[in-house]
């Protein structure tokens, strides 16, 4: 499975900025917990995929899964353009926290950034 980039079709563009995310081995149909599209003409050529994958158990929030199949920013240039890729194709999970007391507690500090926007 190959994520393509809109951009990627003008292949200059792909070629100096690497636009597209793979190709990975995935399987998976309509019909199987890793749900994915595939091509009629070319039946092992996967076409689609889930956008996300998260995996919640709502006695205990702050264990959240939760994962995308490339990264969090559509920006090539960002380190985040493709940064859970290998991770979503390994079958693995990033926690995500909901508990604001958890997340603002100073015990918990070293596993949060913080982005404060100030108006002017």
């Amino acid at each position: 499975l190959t994520h393509p980039h809109m951009l990627s079709k003008v292949k200059i563009l792909d070629k100096l900025f690497n636009l597209n995310v793979g190709p990975y081995r995935s399987g998976g149909s309509d019909k199987t917990p890793n749900a994915g599209g595939y091509s009629f003409n070319k039946p092992y050529h996967q076409t689609a995929g889930a956008s996300m994958r998260r995996i919640v158990d709502f006695s205990k929030m702050n264990e959240t899964q939760f994962i995308l199949p490339t990264g969090q920013s559509g920006i090539p240039s960002s380190p985040h353009y493709r940064d859970q890729a290998e991770m979503y194709h390994s079958g693995k999970y990033r926690t995500t926290w909901f508990n604001e007391d958890f997340i603002s507690s100073e015990k918990n500090a070293h596993l949060f950034r913080h982005l404060i926007l100030t108006p002017k």
